[in-house]
């Protein structure tokens, strides 16, 4: 399932979301950026888990 951008910024910590809103219009820049912090997040989160 893919999950809509404003989706994904809602789910952040309200610091990641200011910063990525004021990078909005970068949308492609904010969006790789995103894209990056995700997966990390996620990684960190399954070590943290596991």
């Amino acid at each position: 399932m893919v999950v809509p951008t404003t989706q994904k910024i809602k789910m952040l910590p309200p610091f990641y979301q200011a910063c990525l809103q004021a990078n909005l219009s970068e949308a492609s820049y904010g969006n790789r950026h995103l894209q990056k912090f995700i997966s990390q997040s996620q990684l960190a989160f399954s070590l943290c888990t596991n």
